[in-house]
């Protein structure tokens, strides 16, 4: 594993830990009770798993899947 691989796997995590971060929020806005212990395991989840495309792929490609706001 080179260091671009590294770099790309936290540039994911970073982006996996902002999505978790909106819809928690989205959740406490609507009232939606989640247990902090799902909160945290899927935001765990969420963080790997983009890290983990973002690796074996390129952080455009996992911005590119992404939906335009």
């Amino acid at each position: 594993m080179n260091l671009q691989s590294i770099k790309r796997f936290f540039g994911g995590v970073a982006v996996g830990l902002f999505i978790a971060a909106i819809f928690w929020s989205y959740a406490a806005f609507f009232y939606v009770a989640i247990s902090v212990t799902k909160g945290i395991v899927g935001t765990v989840l969420l963080a790997l798993g983009c890290g983990t495309i973002a690796a074996v792929g390129s952080i455009d490609k996992l911005m590119d899947n992404f939906p335009s706001l």
